[in-house]
């Protein structure tokens, strides 16, 4: 926020007359304004105000600025990017801002709202709806948990056993879990009676609290908010409209009443609007009617909602022709009359660059504003100094806003040593300038020019009033970094459900039975069934959960036989062909330790100039990769570094600086690909990205002349070549360097045999990094720190936008309108169709729709490579327009202008496929779409629907995208450790074969290495998981799971507290699990082999003498001396004699292991 002295009333006269006016008059003008003028006479608005421009590009920058500017919250209405299909699922990543907006100004909260002329021509839900369908819950006051579920409801929540994604809501007696869109975590609302108690906020994960919260307000979910009453309404005109169309548009119809009669308010429900608009309005109803209108360039408005209205209806004649519309869907959209009708009674500022023609409204009241835009001081840091001094002379007052305290320290000390001395004002005590003046005490910054450390981006001039605005943008691109962390990610265990492949530690490969309650003399208990070959089972006690875990290791694996040796003998085959592993990387490690290499000198000017130059802000993890990097090189250590990280997230910006580090030492650089597209990929990179610096890069690859190659390869030798981009031709005999000092690999494992001999051969003592596209498992990285230095790029881009996902029947009025769609707006089409025998026949059909104009072509796998890697080359060069392919086609590519990707037979491919095919669009600044399209009137399968749900639910990972994750960190990991250890993987499964791998690098580096055996525990009475106490199958699993990792007193008290608080008072039985949960571990602890309740003691039996060594055994012995005693017998036995039930024998046992288990 700004100075009182930016208030419009301060400036000068102009600029209080205007103020005035606002409060005046109903139309008003304003002439030559330059752009951050604009926004800050918005800003300074006394009333609420609603900012309008032409498109999303304006609308995102008029936000940013307007938010830095103003006083108070202002928020962004972001566009329906679909408003006609008829959607299998809710979608939308826009809606959750969308409704989040509409409620900050339905209740209030917000100071002004920005809205593109797009966003204006689309509906919004009645206020009264919305405000009905908004909860406000505040501890002690009164509200019914009924009232409340009603309302959830009718807000378009789901009712669900137990929250685990947004837009859930659950119940259990007075306890009610929601998680709305705002959210980052669910909350937690206990009752008593009907009046509120308590409100915490819950990790879903765990269902553990993090934090206690006083009030709270949940917005909808959904933005089509219809009411019993409308539906009933609703669904007699879709009956009438289905008797007077035909069979395609039938279904649809069908289609529509089905889920109107699950959920009125469910949001895909976007092909209904037109039949009951009663229900909805535009985002003027929801504004106060003092509210103050800009429009920024009436003209330029007037033309996009012209624009946008008819490629609406040009969409809406097209699907009614398929009859999968009705004519009645272009009143989906408002057209411009209706829009400058509704605003007519606010008042309204329009910005004019000219005095032209305002085609909204006849201005009463004109103002013009001399101003100077600030010029780009990024890369004339000279044109700032000129300018600073001149401002001097002329007694100007400069503000120039540093971003952070360190910037503004920096900035002052840049210009002390060009003789220009201001003042500095710290971020704190800006902030106290602020509040000062809140307070109605103004309070002037005294300087001529100050500086200061307060986050304003970009600024404005002017002259009259000798008042200049610098932003941090206006002078440096260098964004802030943010702390670093190394950060601890939890794993997630994931549940195996019934059916599922699972691995025993023990007994190895079955197949899960679930859980069972199973009644035995002693009382009930659970247990875990596993079925093993020859139909033999095996009941594993449920506190033993964690020594199970769901196979995963790709392929369908062997099934064990139970009370065989056959799973031990495997597992110690793998343990074997692990150590020689681990034994190679461990000496290689040792050889390159002792080796030094060349030592790069710290950070040059130019170093910096570079990465300043970087158009987009780093994530943390690019930073942390560069700073790991370059403390390599600056050590002359002989790095050999592996980069993973999803397409997109930035490993060729971390190269980048790496061979531009090499060649300011003058060492040569090599960036070797496995394609010769990936090739050029890389190569336009490098170019763009050393453009004004003077290196010479070269390329070999196929698409060069045999005269470029003889010429470039005279340039590598002679050394005049720094930078050499190039596929396997770079492995040639006649490639000489003349001094290579760093070699970037992509996709290593991409090579075959020949090739990765010669290139181990190049790799000799100089610095290696190697790029992977497919992710690792954060184990698997932990397990080779310290042995082969990995850093991992797990953050997307900052200002990546999600991708807006959609799941539709295929029709062909689809792909024409989605195809048609990206190309008006210069871009390409991506389609995977999955099967080579006809997809032939399905581009000759979308030829056939899509015209000659279109070029369309197709690529699969069993082509020849060259023709291949031409037709993908000429998608790359934009040479055509839409690709259709098989999987096959390299993931690694980056096509930033190919932004549609329309997925055919979505239904018939895995999670982990689909995750990754999305990933080939959105990877620029341009909003992308993916269609996942299901085969007209097919009824999916449960898998399928889960699927598909998952992959939409994008910003939140759940267990299925897990698994999908697991499945690819896993062919990253045998793309690592290589074939023969992937085989072992898949013998063993992952968790096994990870577990092996890390206790033979512990034994190797000299690591204490505990293997923990089985234990028999047995107590008499009920020891289970009440059913009816936690009802939710994933959340008993993950209460098992819980229970099965106590390991000390205070994580049983948590672990109590936190299930008590999510479920209420823990049953007997359950306690006495969680009494055998926390027994079974500390008794592994110190090697008993079995707890056993007899009539008048409790026995542990150890399984050797090994216990003697243990010396906080003996410890506990003589403290409960009155109760315990010690049978020193082959297996030593433990007794204790304390009286009482099987809950008091139990908290004794658990006690005495507590003080056994002291300080190991």
């Amino acid at each position: 926020m700004l100075l009182d002295q930016f208030k419009l009333q301060n400036i000068g006269k102009d600029y209080a007359d205007f103020q005035k006016a606002m409060g005046q008059e109903k139309n008003i003008a304003a002439f030559y304004a330059t752009q951050n003028l604009r926004y800050l006479i918005a800003s300074q608005s006394e009333r609420f105000f609603v900012y309008i421009t032409q498109d999303r590009i304006s609308a995102k920058e008029a936000h940013k600025i307007l938010s830095e500017y103003t006083n108070g919250e202002v928020v962004y209405l972001t566009e329906k990017d679909e408003v006609l299909l008829n959607l299998q699922f809710d979608t939308s990543s826009s809606l959750a801002s969308r409704i989040s907006t509409l409620s900050k100004i339905a209740l209030g909260q917000a100071k002004g709202v920005v809205v593109s002329a797009e966003s204006l021509m689309q509906y919004v839900p009645d206020l009264g709806a919305f405000l009905d369908a908004t909860l406000k819950i505040e501890i002690g006051k009164t509200l019914d948990i009924y009232d409340a579920i009603d309302s959830l409801v009718f807000a378009g929540y789901s009712r669900v056993d137990a929250v685990s994604h947004k837009g859930e809501f659950s119940q259990r007696g007075d306890i009610l879990d929601i998680w709305s869109n705002d959210m980052d975590f669910p909350v937690r609302i206990d009752f008593f009676g009907d009046s509120v108690e308590q409100m915490k906020v819950f990790a879903p994960d765990t269902m553990l609290a993090t934090s206690k919260i006083n009030s709270i307000v949940i917005p909808p979910h959904s933005d089509i908010l219809i009411s019993e009453e409308k539906s009933e309404i609703l669904i007699e005109r879709l009956l009438k409209l289905k008797l007077s169309n035909d069979l395609k548009l039938s279904e649809i119809i069908s289609n529509n009443i089905s889920k109107i009669e699950i959920n009125p308010s469910d949001p895909s429900l976007l092909w209904i609007v037109p039949y009951i608009k009663e229900a909805f309005s535009d985002i003027f109803s929801y504004i106060p009617k003092d509210s103050v209108i800009f429009i920024d360039e009436p003209s330029k408005i007037d033309d996009k909602l012209k624009l946008y209205k008819s490629a609406h209806n040009v969409r809406v004649a097209s699907f009614t022709k398929s009859s999968e519309a009705t004519k009645s869907h272009e009143d989906i959209v408002f057209d411009k009359e209706h829009i400058y009708k509704s605003m007519e009674d606010f008042t309204k500022v329009c910005f004019q660059q000219s005095t032209g023609y305002n085609p909204i409204f006849y201005p009463g009241y004109i103002q013009n504003f001399k101003s100077n835009q600030i010029p780009n001081y990024v890369t004339n840091h000279q044109a700032l100094i000129a300018d600073l001094k001149s401002y001097l002379v002329f007694g100007s007052k400069v503000y120039i806003f540093a971003n952070d305290d360190d910037g503004a320290r920096t900035l002052k000390s840049y210009l002390e040593e060009h003789h220009i001395y201001t003042s500095l004002i710290l971020h704190d005590e800006y902030i106290k300038y602020i509040n000062i003046a809140k307070t109605g005490i103004t309070k002037d910054i005294s300087g001529e020019i100050n500086i200061i450390g307060y986050p304003i981006s970009k600024g404005f001039n002017i002259p009259k009033y000798k008042l200049v605005l610098i932003g941090h943008d206006d002078i440096s691109r260098k964004v802030k970094v943010h702390s670093k962390s190394r950060r601890k990610k939890r794993s997630s265990y994931v549940l195996p459900s019934k059916g599922d492949y699972v691995v025993h530690d023990r007994h190895g490969i079955g197949i899960s039975g679930g859980i069972q309650t199973v009644d035995t003399f002693k009382g009930k208990k659970d247990f875990y069934i596993i079925e093993y070959a020859k139909k033999d089972r095996l009941y594993v006690p449920i506190d033993h959960i964690n020594e199970i875990e769901k196979y995963t290791g790709g392929g369908t694996p062997t099934l064990h036989r139970l009370g065989s040796k056959q799973f031990e003998n495997i597992k110690e085959r793998v343990r074997k062909s692990v150590k020689k592993l681990a034994i190679d990387l461990v000496s290689v490690y040792k050889q390159r330790a002792v080796k030094k290499g060349f030592k790069y000198s710290k950070d040059t000017v130019w170093q910096q100039e570079l990465e300043t130059s970087f158009p987009y802000e780093e994530t943390e993890d690019q930073l942390m990769a560069i700073v790991d990097i370059k403390k390599d090189m600056e050590e002359g250590k002989i790095m050999d570094r592996l980069l993973c990280g999803d397409v997109g997230f930035g490993k060729t910006e971390v190269a980048i600086r790496t061979i531009f580090k090499t060649i300011l030492d003058g060492k040569q650089a090599a960036f070797l690909c496995p394609t010769t597209i990936l090739c050029q990929q890389h190569y336009d990179t490098i170019m763009k990205r050393f453009e004004g610096f003077d290196i010479n890069i070269a390329k070999l690859s196929r698409f060069e002349s045999p005269k470029q190659i003889k010429s470039s390869l005279k340039d590598i030798a002679s050394g005049k070549v720094n930078v050499v981009v190039a596929t396997h031709r770079m492995l040639s005999s006649d490639v000489t360097f003349n001094d290579l000092g760093l070699l970037v690999l992509d996709e290593e494992q991409k090579f075959g045999v020949e090739h990765k001999e010669k290139i181990k051969l190049l790799k000799n003592n100089i610095n290696v990094l190697s790029l992977s596209a497919t992710p690792i498992p954060r184990t698997l990285h932990m397990a080779l720190s310290g042995i082969r230095d990995v850093s991992l790029l797990e953050t997307p881009p900052i200002n990546r936008l999600p991708i807006e996902t959609y799941v539709v029947e295929q029709t062909d009025s689809l792909l024409v309108d989605a195809c048609t769609r990206e190309i008006a707006r210069g871009g390409q089409v991506f389609i995977l169709y999955n099967r080579v025998k006809t997809i032939e026949k399905f581009y000759n059909h979308l030829v056939s729709l899509l015209g000659d104009e279109v070029k369309v072509i197709y690529a699969h796998g069993q082509m020849p490579t060259t023709e291949l890697e031409n037709k993908i080359a000429d998608f790359y060069n934009q040479k055509v327009q839409v690709l259709i392919a098989t999987t096959i086609i390299e993931n690694g590519i980056d096509i930033p202008s190919a932004n549609t990707l329309i997925v055919i037979d979505s239904d018939r491919l895995g999670l982990s496929e689909l995750y990754q095919i999305r990933g080939r669009v959105g990877r620029s600044d341009v909003l992308a779409y993916a269609y996942f399209t299901i085969p007209q009137g097919k009824v999916l399968t449960e898998d399928a629907t889960k699927r598909l749900d998952a992959i939409l639910r994008h910003t939140e990972l759940g267990s299925g995208m897990k698994i999908a994750m697991r499945d690819l960190e896993i062919r990253g990991a045998g793309n690592i450790l290589g074939r023969e250890q992937h085989g072992n993987m898949g013998k063993v499964g992952y968790e096994m074969y990870m577990r092996l791998l890390n206790e033979t690098i512990d034994e190797l580096e000299g690591r204490t290495v505990i293997r923990l055996r089985d234990i028999e525990i047995n107590f008499d009475g009920d020891i289970s998981l009440d059913k009816e106490y936690i009802k939710n199958q994933e959340s008993r699993v993950l209460t098992y799971r819980q229970i099965a990792d106590l390991f000390s007193e205070s994580d049983l008290l948590s672990l109590e507290n936190n299930i008590e608080d999510a479920y209420g008072p823990i049953p007997k039985q359950t306690k006495r699990l969680m009494l055998v949960g926390l027994i079974k571990n500390l008794a592994q602890k110190i090697g008993v082999k079995q707890i056993q309740q007899e009539k008048n003691s409790v026995t542990l039996t150890f399984y050797d003498k090994e216990m003697f060594k243990i010396e906080s055994i003996f410890n506990a012995i003589s403290f409960y001396k009155d109760y315990v005693s010690l049978i020193p017998v082959e297996e030593p036995i433990i007794k204790i004699t304390k009286q009482g039930s099987t809950d008091t024998k139990m908290l004794f046992t658990k006690d005495f292991l507590i003080k056994a288990t002291e300080g190991l």
